[in-house]
């Protein structure tokens, strides 16, 4: 139970020091629509615009968790005010997907945070699918991020919005293009 809980915020931590940095170091928008993409170190193809690696955002977790991270990789790109985000970790220890679950949920319960959780599998690995709305400074953004785990292996898939149907289908195209092989690892 407390490796379970120091994940939890490890994985917390992870998130929101990404999430700071992306607002810090906030990247020019992608004049490119999203393709088809494989990033080799993280294991996984996804259709996105290019994705720029957040080297300080790795740096910064990996020394201040370095007792829990082997290796880290945190991509970003922006396309018409689609927010693209894949983190991918691997951990001295199994990865456990409901404190990820959680930690999405701390961090949008105070923006009247509406969602809904399905399990998710890709093959033999386990998955979780987290989908809704929260509102910041009075407008409504959508939400749709996969979590997947093999061991001591985890990906974050996520997409944040200005909400309309339009980003909605664009960040589920993004969701459903998740394919990852472990074939060379």
């Amino acid at each position: 139970m407390k490796k379970n809980k120091i994940l939890f915020i490890v994985f917390i931590l992870l998130l929101a020091v990404f999430i700071a940095s992306n607002i810090i170091i906030k990247q020019k928008e992608n004049k490119q629509a999203p393709l088809k993409q494989t990033l080799k170190d993280a294991y996984i193809t996804v259709s996105a615009p290019v994705f720029t690696r957040n080297e300080l955002s790795e740096q910064k977790a990996k020394e201040n968790f370095q007792k829990y991270i082997v290796s880290v990789y945190f991509y970003q790109a922006d396309y018409k005010k689609i927010s693209y985000t894949l983190v991918f970790g691997k951990y001295t220890k199994e990865a456990n997907l409901e404190n990820g679950v959680q930690s999405i949920i701390n961090i949008f319960k105070d923006n009247n945070f509406i969602y809904d959780i399905k399990d998710k599998n890709i093959g033999k690995l386990t998955g979780k699918y987290i989908e809704g709305t929260y509102e910041k400074d009075g407008v409504k953004y959508g939400i749709k991020e996969y979590l997947i785990k093999k061991d001591k292996l985890f990906w974050q898939v996520l997409a944040t919005f200005p909400y309309s149907d339009k980003n909605d289908k664009a960040a589920q195209d993004y969701i459903n293009s998740v394919e990852i092989s472990l074939e060379n690892k």
